[in-house]
């Protein structure tokens, strides 16, 4: 027995390791091209096509660390970041980055044997030439995520973007994002972000501020998908775009910079809410140019995340082999990643994920961390910040973790397997982006390419101008502007960054930023409206001081008047104060120095007070927006914001842009804001489909009628939401079907696409039918009525307008065909007159009738018994044709029938007829048994 056992179970182990490792997707086919290639590498560089690495410095020379991880240690990519001065030429910054990027491509066609000492067996052979992934973050009017500062165009935000509700223009700063990263040499876009912010957390570490399209699913799924495609477009397909992060970081309330976040999230919610942005550019994505080449895994952990257990979270996601699998099992994510989606690693040095694994960061497991990172499903493996002490010891651990993987590819099968499963995505990608060249020459851009590129302002106005908000008032006629003598004066959040350690500062908004937009707009040099001595500029840091400190005064001679803070003397006289403010941060305490001038505005009770939000627009609540005159987001502060927000202030642009997140100040809700809007009229049209048949190629369509079994296609006109945009994809929507004539009500529950809801209806009772449409809330629609073959289109009376005239459909033509074809059409003959369903012939003979039937029971009764007995029959023969004949008028169900059995001329009377008769019968029926039961009782009553 125990032989048997024995061989059993060793068949068993042989034939699962004939099986790929559970829950690893494999790619749908072999690819030639790449086993070809593979077939050249040997363990050291299989392995090191893995790594993402980032480096100190800008020296990429043959004695630099980054040379060595590249030409000994083959690692496979690279991340430019600016906080590791990799670009320290401010003067000629585009220049020095395609030099790097050069020079990083260069070393990786260069790379060396290693010696024999540093692998175990006979000296390797160099395989062939793969180029470097080069990535970096780059989402503009988003300091530190955006690492150019100046050279490229000046982006929007992400949240510009969304604000403008349009996916074109989404596109259009995707094309100029891939085509200066791609002749930068760049051709890894480590974004955008994918994230989905239903509830904004203004004050949580883990605030993503204006890194974000929005918080509605479906919108931030169209803007990420437009971005996408935007990039392959603009850099000829030369860029992998890989989205982040994945499954979704928009419940996070703390960043994995610091610590790894929780969120109470089941793998149902993610699907409904997070996960649609990554569905579009995967699985469902509706464009193959909109198809994202990966995407990046985030440090984020769930609570309840299969439901059975609502207290257990998961690991990261980034490092938990059983939830991330079960991830890319869904249905759109594994079509992707098996036809080659790459999965990317965020940073695996992040202190968030040291934390997790040594809460005391005592020691930093880099082996363990990168091999669970791999094992969990991820292909490329992001070493960033890698090591206990990264700016000393990075690249040695990075040494360390690529010598641990060599060898556990040596020893172990199952790490082989993986790791060649990854190495092929990678490959692959690799050849999509050079057409299947691997050669230096055609990897490196054009040597002109650099100096061709010219920044695209107009892109970023364009967004800027559509995404400007009015957050309060709620209309913009109660808007006033500066006048000609008023006095403005400015403050504005100048925060100061640097391209490198070493570089000079720069503000993100420049003191007087607004101050010159103003003056070329309406200065004397253009209106005239504004003179220079009537506006006065001054930053948050002065305006905080002054609010903690109070007036300055400057230091005088002996005996001689101080000069008085020309802060304060400015505030005493100010007609307008304008703050452009970004978003609050807790680490700049002058960041929050709207909310301190809001708590007692140092000026006088006339003086109209206006914030710019130059960031998220959600810091401020609903007492702070109550002592505004006005409210603006603009969600971005490069040039092209300002300027649109000088003319803001003028009132001379149109507030296009409606908040693509939630802002609680205002009471505004995004899911509520994207719901059918309930003032609207939603438009209904028809069309007719009808089954091949025979049909007189002559017949006009006033020949043809519906009938019973004809099929009615039913569609929408665009349905808006609240903000004038058409509702998102999946928006519930009912038509209502009312039969008329059976009293009975009827809906075809649906849902929206690109704004329309469809059905189609099959006509299988006859009579009189009424359709019209809900959404939601909103339940005005027109009106469809079907009666004897024809169709009236009625659209409803508004109390503000008058009636309007019901447009007229002309009748149905139907043309043969294999398949039933839709004829849509906009009007019918005019119908025939609705005939009420009795008149004052039908009540005559009613009566008449009931009178003779109503003598002949009395007669009857009075005959037989006596008076009492006479009315007991006839009254109940009356009452019962009169309830038969109002259920006649009535149309209730069963009275078209009858109509049909004795005609529309004696519908009425026969029907009030022969309930008179029934009621007759069923009188004398009761007193029958009346009397019997009484008999009886009699009988067996005996008196004492």
């Amino acid at each position: 027995m125990r032989h048997s056992l024995n061989a059993f179970l060793l068949a068993v182990t042989l034939f699962s390791t004939l099986l790929p490792p559970v829950g690893h997707h494999q790619l749908q086919e072999s690819d030639p091209e790449v086993e070809a290639i593979l077939e050249q590498m040997g363990p050291e560089e299989r392995v090191g096509q893995l790594f993402l690495v980032t480096f100190y410095g800008s020296d990429v020379g043959p004695d630099s660390d980054i040379a060595t991880l590249i030409t000994q240690y083959q690692v496979g990519g690279v991340v430019l970041r600016a906080e590791n001065d990799n670009f320290v030429d401010e003067e000629d910054l585009l220049t020095q980055v395609s030099q790097l990027t050069t020079e990083l491509q260069t070393l990786a066609a260069e790379r060396r044997q290693l010696p024999a000492t540093e692998v175990p067996g006979p000296p390797v052979v160099p395989g062939p030439y793969i180029p470097l992934f080069i990535g970096i973050e780059h989402e503009g009017s988003n300091w530190p995520h955006t690492h150019l500062l100046s050279g490229v165009t000046p982006l929007p935000s992400n949240m510009a973007i969304g604000a403008t509700w349009d996916p074109t223009l989404s596109s259009a700063v995707g094309e100029v994002v891939g085509e200066e990263l791609s002749a930068l040499g760049i051709n890894l876009l480590l974004g955008p972000s994918a994230d989905v912010v239903l509830t904004p957390q203004p004050l949580a570490p883990g605030n993503l501020g204006s890194r974000v399209f929005g918080g509605e699913p479906f919108w931030v799924s169209q803007m990420t998908a437009a971005y996408v495609s935007g990039v392959h477009s603009g850099s000829d397909g030369r860029i992998a775009v890989i989205p982040r992060h994945f499954p979704g970081y928009g419940g996070a309330d703390r960043m994995a910079d610091d610590e790894v976040p929780t969120v109470r999230r089941s793998l149902d919610q993610l699907i409904q809410f997070d996960l649609k942005p990554f569905f579009a550019v995967t699985g469902d994505a509706a464009d193959p140019m909109a198809v994202a080449d990966g995407v990046m895994t985030g440090h984020i952990r769930y609570l309840g995340f299969q439901g059975d257990n609502p207290r257990l979270a998961t690991r990261p996601i980034s490092l938990d082999p059983q939830a991330l699998q079960v991830l890319l099992a869904l249905d759109p994510i594994r079509a992707w990643h098996e036809d080659g989606g790459l999965v990317v690693s965020d940073a695996l040095g992040l202190r968030g994920v040291r934390r997790f694994y040594d809460p005391q960061e005592v020691i930093f497991p880099n082996r363990r961390i990168a091999q669970n990172a791999l094992l969990a499903g991820n292909d490329v493996l992001y070493l960033g910040n890698f090591g206990s002490n990264p700016p000393v010891n990075q690249v040695a651990t990075v040494i360390d973790t690529i010598e641990f993987f060599v060898q556990a590819y040596n020893e172990d099968p199952a790490f082989q397997e993986r790791v060649d499963e990854a190495v092929r995505r990678i490959i692959r990608k690799k050849l999509d982006l050079y057409d299947g060249q691997f050669d230096l020459n055609h990897v490196l851009p054009p040597e002109e390419s650099v100096e061709a590129l010219e920044p695209r302002p107009d892109v970023t106005f364009n967004v800027a101008r559509e995404a400007l908000t009015l957050l309060s008032p709620d209309h913009a006629d109660q808007l006033d502007s500066p006048q000609e003598g008023e006095r403005i004066v400015i403050f504005t959040d100048t925060r100061f960054v640097s391209q490198c350690s070493t570089c000079s500062l720069q503000p993100l908004i420049e003191v007087d930023a607004l101050q010159r937009a103003i003056l070329r707009l309406y200065g004397p040099e253009a209106s005239g409206l504004v003179s220079p001595a009537n506006i006065q500029s001054f930053t948050f840091e002065q305006l905080d001081n002054f609010l903690e400190f109070g007036p300055q005064t400057g230091v005088a001679a002996e005996g001689a008047t101080p000069e008085p803070d020309p802060l304060a003397v400015a505030l005493d006289s100010a007609d307008w104060v304008v703050l452009l403010s970004l978003d609050v941060d807790s680490e700049i305490p002058s960041s929050a120095a709207v909310k301190r001038f809001l708590a007692d505005p140092p000026v006088g009770p006339d003086t109209r007070v206006v914030v710019m939000a130059m960031g998220a627009p959600y810091y401020l609540d609903s007492t702070e927006i109550s002592k505004l005159t006005a409210y603006y987001a603009l969600y971005g502060y490069t040039e092209p914001f300002v300027d649109v927000a000088a003319r803001a202030l003028f009132l001379g642009v149109p507030f296009s842009g409606a908040s693509p997140v939630s802002v609680s100040g205002i009471n505004y809700d995004i899911l509520e804001a994207t719901s059918p809007d309930p003032d609207q009229i939603i438009g209904l049209s028809v069309s007719y489909a009808q089954e091949e048949e025979d049909t007189d190629a002559t017949q006009t369509p006033s020949e043809v009628l519906l009938g019973a079994g004809d099929t009615l296609l039913l569609e929408t006109s665009v349905i808006l939401d609240r903000n004038g945009h058409p509702v998102p994809d999946g928006t519930p929507v009912e038509f209502v079907l009312n039969y008329i004539n059976e009293g009975l009500r009827d809906t075809l529950p649906v849902t929206t696409v690109g704004g329309v809801a469809q059905a189609s209806l099959l006509l299988d009772r006859p009579g009189e039918l009424e359709i019209t449409v809900v959404a939601g809330p909103a339940r005005n629609s027109d009106t469809i009525r079907l009666f004897g073959g024809g169709i009236e289109v009625v659209r409803p009376e508004l109390p503000s307008t008058p009636t309007p005239t019901p447009t007229q459909l002309p009748a149905l033509q139907t043309t043969p065909g294999q398949q039933p074809t839709p004829e849509v059409f906009n009007s019918t003959p005019t119908p025939e007159a609705r005939h009420a369903s009795v008149d004052f012939g039908d009540l005559f003979l009613t009566l008449l009738g009931l009178a003779v039937i109503g003598a002949v029971s009395f007669s009857v009764g009075l005959v037989t018994r006596d008076v009492n007995y006479g009315l007991l029959l006839a009254l109940p023969s009356v009452m019962f044709g009169l309830v038969a004949y109002n259920y006649y008028a009535l149309l209730l169900p069963g009275a078209i029938r009858w109509r049909t059995w004795f005609g529309e001329a004696w519908g009425a009377s026969t029907a009030a007829w022969f309930g008179a008769l029934g009621g007759w019968g069923m009188t004398v029926l009761l007193l029958l048994l009346w009397r019997h039961w009484l008999h009886r009782f009699l009988r067996g009553y005996q008196p004492r």
